[in-house]
């Protein structure tokens, strides 16, 4: 634990430009009255460092790395930011799959310069092994489908295996909310140039259940309501309330399909209606009814564009 806790902060100095960050001591300490530990970092930031120059080295002919350097999220000047490193690592190994380079490895290097407190980064190119995945296998998953968790990975039996691509799946797994854990590790396959896939998973809880209740002006008021983000193992969102008052009752559900038909497309519906009886402030019935439709494209991991 204190292991993965120093990792933790090693990433987020390293993501805001201290290349030189270390703990320089863990101290803990227990508390008989309370039960717990009590646990001190010591760390050294040292200075903050900028890239000085972003470069690419490709040891592979007809690379278009002018393409590449769209893909890059690092520049000239920009703070150091080890998660901007990782990310512009990511997007030049799609490109260059897209270009046909399958097997291609990037690679950062960063000379730096401790006097100037800079870094010039290289991005190499090299061709990496020829392996390719036999199997992708996934265990642990008791709720949630096998295609929700296959449809997170870009790469499928028979593709090129490419370590980036299986991080990047592992990143998007986690960013679902389905899971208390992902582990995705490699075995030899049944020849030199396959390899095994293993996804490990664990299912948590992702529905929320709650009641309110209270006195207003109007009088008693309640409301039961219910948010389920992986629904019936399918990764859908399911949300339904219903709410009671003096007077007046209100209802509403809503549902998002995050890969409709297939695509990683999002698409999904509100309806509501809320009845009202006649009251001293409101001499008549009404019923209010309506809804909607959304549907939303994903740009990259981090950026949606939603219509209704």
């Amino acid at each position: 634990k204190l292991a993965a806790d120093q990792e933790a902060l090693r990433r987020f100095y390293m993501a805001h430009g201290y290349a030189d960050f270390r703990v320089v001591d863990v101290q803990h300490t227990f508390n008989d009255a309370t039960g717990r530990y009590h646990i001190t970092y010591t760390i050294d930031e040292g200075p903050r460092y900028r890239f000085s120059t972003v470069n690419i080295d490709s040891s592979i002919p007809n690379v278009n790395t002018a393409s590449l350097r769209y893909e890059m999220r690092t520049r000239p000047g920009a703070v150091f930011d080890s998660t901007d490193v990782e990310k512009s690592i990511e997007n030049m190994t799609i490109e260059l799959s897209r270009q046909g380079f399958t097997f291609a490895q990037v690679r950062p290097r960063g000379d730096r310069n401790y006097e100037n407190h800079t870094i010039a980064l290289t991005y190499l190119i090299d061709e990496g092994p020829r392996v390719y995945i036999e199997r992708i296998n996934i265990y642990g998953n008791t709720r949630t489908r096998d295609y929700v968790i296959r449809r997170e990975f870009d790469v499928a039996e028979g593709d090129a295996y490419n370590r980036v691509m299986i991080d990047r799946a592992q990143r998007r797994l986690n960013a679902l909310g389905y899971f208390k854990s992902v582990n995705i590790t490699t075995e030899p396959g049944s020849a030199p140039d396959r390899v095994i896939v293993n996804v490990q998973v664990e299912d948590q809880s992702t529905g929320q259940f709650s009641i309110g209740a209270g006195y207003a002006t109007t009088g008693f008021i309640a409301e039961l309501s219910m948010d389920e983000k992986n629904f019936l193992g399918r990764g859908q969102q399911l949300s339904a309330s219903i709410g009671y008052g003096q007077g007046q009752q209100t209802y509403s559900l809503s549902f998002t399909d995050p890969w409709f038909l297939g695509y990683h497309v999002s698409a999904g519906f509100d309806v509501y209606q809320n009845v009202y009886s006649s009251w001293s402030s409101r001499p008549f019935n009404e019923t209010q009814t309506g809804g909607g439709l959304r549907i939303g494209l994903p740009i990259n991991d981090d950026l949606t564009i939603e219509g209704n």
